[in-house]
């Protein structure tokens, strides 16, 4: 944990960061890579964006998300140890991370940051294949591009080239080994929904995460039979509040990492989904 209050604090347990590689990425292949980002969040705060540093220009999509940090692309698959160190590297001096606000570079509050973790790995041989396609197709459609017409080619740039390879990771097919039922809720009677339709695969399930706003349930996705899974999927989608559905289904998810600091709320890993009793107590 980040104790020092000139820093950005992104930390508050190491111990639950390094059970949660422990067992996710213990079930990954020798040559599985993902990506972790840190976010600025503007639901958590008005001073929120995050400038991406591989990218020219920037601008808040419309789900009010900021933009990931240049974290770079070391190997979070070898050890627990790396995997923590990484999200260490985070804790940056208070001002490092900026945001361009009408041409003005206003600085970024330590509370609208989040981690987030793509579980299901992508195979490094075919990013890495996809990735070199990428940049040689370019190559020679430069080579080969009339100067003076508009080509889109003359747009390629290969100073840009971690961002290039940060989006072939990204969008590269990944192996299905986990799902997830993200709740965003802490309803009491929300949750006792969940808790019923998930009664009878709670044998597939791998842990569950709360965040800020609810609760995140990791499936195993390879042992879960097809059937129960897509009941399920399809029961959870039914829970609504004044018709907006509380509960989505992600086959590639990416939740934020247990141990870490979300909008100022300290994500963990628990046991179960809170009974009524356990909430009244909270």
């Amino acid at each position: 944990m980040c104790a020092e209050t000139n820093r950005y604090q992104v930390i508050h347990d190491p111990e639950a960061i390094k059970q949660f590689h422990q067992m996710i990425v213990s079930r990954w292949g020798k040559e599985d890579i993902s990506l972790m980002y840190l976010l600025g969040r503007n639901k958590y705060t008005d001073v929120c964006a995050i400038k991406d540093t591989d990218t020219a220009e920037s601008k808040p999509n419309s789900r009010g998300r900021g933009y990931s940090t240049d974290l770079g692309l070391e190997d979070v698959n070898s050890s627990t140890e790396r995997f923590l160190k990484k999200i260490y590297q985070m804790e940056l001096p208070l001002g490092m991370y900026t945001f361009i606000d009408k041409g003005d570079i206003k600085l970024v509050e330590s509370q609208c940051l989040v981690v987030y973790f793509i579980i299901n790995p992508r195979c490094s041989l075919n990013v890495f294949n996809n990735f070199t396609h990428a940049c040689s197709d370019a190559m020679v459609a430069r080579l080969t591009a009339d100067p003076d017409k508009t080509n889109p080619a003359n747009n390629f740039q290969f100073n840009k080239l971690t961002s290039l390879l940060k989006k072939k990771i990204h969008t590269a097919n990944y192996k299905k080994l986990f799902f997830e039922l993200d709740v965003d809720s802490k309803n009491p009677a929300i949750l006792m929904l969940v808790r019923n339709i998930i009664a009878d695969v709670k044998q597939y399930i791998i842990l569950y995460i709360e965040t800020r706003g609810g609760y995140h349930i990791i499936f195993d996705a390879v042992t879960i039979p097809g059937v129960l899974k897509g009941t399920v999927v399809q029961e959870a989608k039914k829970i609504t509040i004044d018709g907006k559905s509380v509960v989505e289904f992600k086959r590639d998810p990416a939740p934020p990492v247990p141990g870490t600091i979300q909008g100022g709320f300290r994500v963990r890993i628990v046991d179960d989904l809170p009974q009524p009793a356990d909430q009244s107590s909270q």
